[in-house]
């Protein structure tokens, strides 16, 4: 078995402004990063907006126990980067695209103020 990955094997698309003005730029606590990384192997891994998953299949996918799980999802869902929605089953879990929209500090230097106001990375 080769330890180089292979693109055939499958692949994430995750928009790029979602990494540059997001994840680049806010602080996620260990939990929270278990907790985005599996919603996103479970929804846009399988290029989809959302995915259903329980919280106890959710809890063993990011290896957490269940109480910290519903806390750092209701973490997630209070800085506006996770929705969720109630099912009979399962919970529907979508992330928020809108970096805009989240309730973080994103970090910035002088550097990267200066990027921004020359709109270096608008397409």
């Amino acid at each position: 078995m080769s330890n180089t990955p292979e693109i055939l094997k499958g692949f994430t698309q995750i928009p790029n402004e979602l990494i540059r003005l997001g994840l680049m730029r806010v602080d996620l606590t260990a939990r929270e990063s278990r907790i985005f990384w599996s919603i996103v192997s479970f929804s846009w891994s399988w290029h989809r907006k959302f995915c259903y998953l329980s919280y106890r299949e959710l809890s063993s996918v990011a290896a957490l126990n269940l109480g910290h799980t519903h806390d750092t999802v209701q973490s997630l869902i209070d800085k506006n980067i996770l929705q969720t929605e109630k099912t009979k089953q399962k919970t529907k879990f979508q992330l928020n695209r809108d970096v805009n929209s989240w309730n973080v500090e994103f970090k910035k230097n002088k550097i990267q103020k200066e990027i921004e106001a020359s709109d270096f990375f608008k397409n």
